[in-house]
């Protein structure tokens, strides 16, 4: 499986954790679309997608 998450994050305050609110973007969760045979591999195509996907959602966020 590979899959990935696209969340924004707001600014927080210096005397509180760093976990703050955050809004979920995108997501997703799918086989992969062609076979590895490491899981080296099967990483590195999963952080390129989700490269991919993440400036198709810049790019929108751009536009408006």
């Amino acid at each position: 499986m590979v899959g990935h998450m696209i969340l924004f994050m707001g600014a927080s305050d210096a005397g509180e954790s760093p976990f703050g609110k955050c809004s979920l973007m995108d997501f997703e969760c799918r086989r992969p679309k062609r076979v590895c045979r490491s899981t080296f591999a099967a990483a590195i195509r999963g952080l390129n997608d989700a490269i991919e996907r993440g400036r198709v959602v810049q790019m929108a966020f751009e536009e408006v």
